[in-house]
């Protein structure tokens, strides 16, 4: 198969080709597998219904004002980002987002409101330390979201998260185990969200490079020795089950992880047959990198 091109269109257009809009669940292409069979259970008529409501009022609550007073990216405001946004969007297939930047001393960004009115924040401290390809990966990332439709479940899953601490007893029980099931299905649709913003710049350096400066900060993420990096965070994390608590509860990967799910995802057929790219002998077949990815992000 080393000479064999596969004969599909890009990933922009197999977003497009389900005919449901940007948010609508269906096949992308590059999700995380469990990320995307639960999005496609979730995406009924009557789930959507009852969420879409529910979701925007709490991104109205929580992020209206933010939202609000935040400076919008568009021809007249950062230009150049703006570029960004469009070519992020033409390659993932979906409407344009409403993209402010807002006050902020932490690497952070994220995307809320739902398939019909999605909004990203970038923070200033993000945009002020990223380079512009490092930042393209990042809104590629809150892209991705849109594209699987993840909004309104992640809206749904903070919610949850905040009204954990109103309960007693077995009702507490019960709500932690269901936070820790939206937690575990969070940490997939970000690896999904991660090979978004990897395919909206196709450079796998770069987008290890835009993960490490979130933990790096003002610090040049191309100081830090990513193999030596990730080989520490490895051994770190296997030295004892109380150290995987934070993480069994985190609605993120660690970034070791994620950097580690780029490179298996770089290299596989997934990724080769998403860009219509040849196909090599070495690259790594779809069942084994579900297989891979599933055991990196595992827990427990």
């Amino acid at each position: 198969m080393d000479n064999l091109t596969v004969i599909c269109p890009g990933f922009g257009e197999i977003v497009s080709q389900n005919g449901k809009g940007p948010g609508a669940a269906g096949y992308r292409g590059y999700e995380h597998p469990i990320d995307g069979k639960i999005i496609k259970t979730l995406d009924t008529p009557v789930m959507r219904s009852v969420f879409r409501s529910i979701t925007s009022m709490s991104a109205d609550a929580g992020y209206g004002q933010m939202i609000s007073s935040g400076i919008p990216v568009d021809e007249d405001n950062f230009p150049e980002i703006n570029t960004l946004v469009d070519e992020c969007i033409s390659a993932l297939g979906i409407r344009r987002p409403y993209v402010v930047i807002t006050s902020s001393m932490t690497m952070n960004a994220f995307t809320v409101g739902n398939d019909e009115e999605a909004f990203i924040v970038l923070g200033s401290m993000l945009v002020r330390v990223m380079s512009p390809k490092q930042l393209k990966f990042v809104i590629g990332h809150e892209c991705g979201h849109i594209a699987m439709g993840h909004l309104m479940w992640h809206t749904a899953a903070t919610m949850a998260a905040q009204l954990t601490g109103s309960f007693f007893g077995l009702g507490a029980v019960f709500a932690e185990a269901v936070m820790l099931a939206l937690n575990a299905w969070s940490r997939r649709s970000e690896i999904t969200a991660d090979r978004a913003g990897f395919l909206c710049i196709d450079d796998a350096d770069v987008a290890k490079r835009a993960l490490i400066q979130l933990e790096t900060g003002f610090i040049d993420s191309s100081m830090i020795n990513i193999d030596s990096y990730i080989n520490n965070s490895t051994r770190y994390r296997k030295g004892g089950l109380l150290r995987k608590v934070g993480e069994y509860k985190a609605n993120h990967p660690l970034i070791a992880k994620r950097i580690e799910a780029i490179n298996a995802f770089a290299s596989s057929e997934v990724y080769l047959r998403v860009t219509g790219k040849p196909y090599s002998m070495g690259c790594i077949r779809e069942k084994d990198l579900n297989k891979r990815i599933e055991k990196l992000i595992a827990v427990v």
